[in-house]
């Protein structure tokens, strides 16, 4: 591995990466959508369950480079509660980032973490994922 890799695949996004929460299907899923990246090829399928117009509960299964993976973790512990409202304002807040801009805040503040792939402009759908592919589920689940 190069320096310049060996410098984006930080300790931290790869203890994310391999610490991914809600990893399955659930057994009472409202929604269920599945993604693919066209840049990089990650894959990922989300269920969900809603209350109240918020997620209730959230399952997840990715195949996808660390970047994809770290995103999904911090996605997981995020997740519930959320709104679809709240699950767009996050994204674009992600976006932007990844495009240089302000980090994150409030509740998406986490992501600032995935700073090293700024540099990867291939690995941004990656990192997109779990919000494209949870906003689809919740729109299935509507």
């Amino acid at each position: 591995m190069t320096d310049a890799l060996f410098k984006l695949y930080t300790r931290d996004i790869l203890r994310l990466a391999g610490g991914i929460s809600r990893v399955g299907q659930l057994a009472d899923a409202d929604g269920a959508a599945t993604r693919t990246s066209r840049l990089c090829g990650s894959v990922m399928t989300v269920e969900v369950a809603v209350r109240d117009g918020r997620i209730a509960d959230y399952g997840q299964r990715i195949q996808a480079c660390a970047f994809g993976q770290a995103s999904a973790a911090l996605f997981a512990e995020t997740a519930p509660g959320r709104s679809a409202r709240e699950v767009e304002e996050g994204r674009a807040q992600v976006e932007a980032f990844l495009k240089g801009g302000a980090a994150p805040s409030g509740v998406w503040s986490a992501f600032e973490r995935l700073e090293p792939v700024r540099e990867v402009t291939a690995r941004h759908g990656a990192v997109l994922l779990p919000f494209e592919t949870t906003l689809e589920a919740l729109q299935a689940a509507a």
